[in-house]
């Protein structure tokens, strides 16, 4: 198995290539551990090329989001083929990982997280900003008469 990259902006596209057996996931976590240990927090994988997922790539999957969760990231998976997308129900996983039918959509998804994000950050700093400014308007304040 390959794991083709590319990049669009600060998201990460990973392609495997093949069937993602036993072997293949190992190779995939090797690359994901790189791949977090680099700071990577936003990754669309996309399973057009993946023709089948095995038990143990599952898992791979299943770290990857949790682990990219943790750290304010995300993973969404696109592309995937039938027979993959049986394999992550029957794993109860369709309804842990998010799905999008293309990796434009995949990405789409990551970038409208990476906005709220974003406006969340600047709202708390705008609020923090306004209690400051309370705070010193208060103490220089005349005292009442």
């Amino acid at each position: 198995m390959d794991i083709e990259e590319q990049r669009h902006g600060s998201i990460l596209i990973l392609e495997p290539v093949g069937t993602v057996d036993e072997s293949a996931a190992k190779e995939l976590q090797k690359k994901v551990t790189e791949i977090l240990a680099a700071g990577e927090k936003r990754i669309v994988l996309d399973l057009q090329r993946a023709d089948r997922v095995c038990g143990a790539g599952l898992r791979v999957l299943l770290m990857l989001s949790k682990k990219l969760e943790s750290l304010c990231g995300g993973l969404v998976l696109s592309s995937p083929s039938a027979e993959v997308m049986k394999s992550l129900q029957v794993a109860g996983l369709s309804r842990l990982l998010v799905t999008r039918a293309s990796r434009k959509e995949a990405v789409q998804h990551l970038l409208a997280d990476e906005t709220i994000e974003r406006v969340t950050e600047l709202a708390a700093e705008l609020l923090a900003s306004a209690d400051r400014r309370d705070g010193i308007e208060e103490e220089g304040s005349p005292p009442p008469s």
